[in-house]
């Protein structure tokens, strides 16, 4: 019952985002650009340049934030709130950005959010991500557009996600980027 609750959300914040995306699909097949997020999510390892030096922990509640599709085994085990993993990544370009915590982030930043159900990062559940786009796309969050991946990389929801935007907002001292991740050693913030 849970999943199918989940999964119905999640398609309609795709069919919501549908009406506000830069990217479309022709025929199911992602245009250009899509496709080039899908690879560099795809090799993000190679790509971009992964800030958190380890997975980090995140508890329950918090867990189910970022558009969370636990497996049925998962919810039977522990409940649609368990815990997960993350590992984010970014354009190598903007990494100054993030580490500082101030200033803004340039056109085609890409952050990606790894979920997965275990430490080891072997697990994948999900991605999601953030692009910056040109100024006026969403002005609300920085021109962010949000999106998220399923774990074979395929984009499953992107736009202007309200899910994304109600967290986002409430970080405008850092250009609408969550930070808390960040090992302190690797802030470099005065």
């Amino acid at each position: 019952m849970i999943k199918w609750i989940c999964l119905s959300i999640l398609l309609a914040a795709h069919v919501h985002a549908q009406k506000q995306s830069t990217f479309i699909l022709h025929d199911g097949e992602p245009d250009k650009e899509s496709g080039r997020i899908m690879d560099t999510v795809k090799n993000r390892g190679k790509e971009m340049d992964c800030v958190t030096p380890q997975a980090i922990r995140i508890y329950g509640p918090l867990s189910t934030a970022c558009a969370q599709m636990p497996s049925s085994a998962r919810i039977a085990a522990a409940g649609p709130h368990a815990d997960s993993y993350i590992n984010v990544y970014i354009t190598p370009a903007s990494k100054k950005v993030l580490l500082e915590g101030k200033g803004v982030y340039p056109v085609g930043t890409l952050i990606v959010k790894e979920k997965s159900s275990d430490a080891s990062g072997k697990d994948i559940e999900l991605f999601t991500a953030m692009i910056k786009l040109q100024a006026g796309y969403n002005p609300e969050v920085g021109d962010w557009e949000f999106l998220v991946l399923d774990k074979r990389h395929r984009i499953v929801a992107h736009g202007k996600l309200d899910s994304c935007i109600d967290c986002h907002r409430l970080y405008p001292q850092s250009d609408f980027v969550a930070r808390g991740y960040l090992p302190k050693a690797a802030r470099s913030e005065k």
